[in-house]
């Protein structure tokens, strides 16, 4: 009995350290833009600003002239280089349904917590259809360093989310940042 308390003890203890772990970086975004590349998207608009140290927020808002096809697709695409490395490494490279994206949850961590602040932020429909003529916007989108796993290395990133429509793109958004050290 002796012995279960004790593995019972030091077990909760490794347990309180690991989720006590605290991140020894901080979350840098240099650049957010938007890129429309078909006449469709009448209005395709982001900015984003630094709320505290780690921490930005971005508005961001679109309008096609039509409704989205329902076979349309995004492409979540995230790429890094680590400090010490000189080669670019591909993290995430994900293409769903529109339709998919919006009614359900994906099944990857990372892209799972984005998506879930994408959809509380945002006036976006829970499915199809995406509909023309409406101005959908999404509000105080937020991220910070507790996005990312307190394990992340220092690096430098470049995320992509890119809308396609009959296979052709017709709008992106790309964050481009850093982990840095915490001083």
């Amino acid at each position: 009995m002796c012995k279960l308390v004790l593995f019972l003890l030091m077990a909760w203890g490794s347990l309180t350290l690991i989720m006590a772990a605290k991140r020894s970086f901080n979350l840098v975004i240099y650049n957010v833009t938007c890129n429309k590349y078909a006449k469709r998207i009448t209005r395709f608009d982001c900015t984003h600003r630094k709320v505290s140290t780690g921490c930005y927020s971005s508005d961001y808002s679109i309008m096609l002239d039509q409704t989205l096809d329902k076979d349309a697709d995004l492409q979540f695409l995230v790429t890094f280089i680590p400090m010490k490395g000189a080669k670019l490494v591909k993290f995430l490279d994900v293409k769903i349904n529109i339709c998919d994206a919006l009614s359900q949850s994906n099944s990857s961590p990372l892209l799972k917590s984005l998506l879930e602040e994408f959809k509380k932020k945002s006036d976006l429909p829970n499915g199809c259809p995406v509909k023309g003529g409406y101005l959908y916007s999404v509000a105080n989108y937020s991220v910070d360093s507790t996005t990312l796993p307190p394990y992340a290395p220092i690096l430098t990133f470049n995320c992509t989310v890119t809308i396609f429509e009959h296979n052709k793109r017709i709008a992106s958004i790309r964050t481009m940042g850093a982990t840095v050290p915490r001083l």
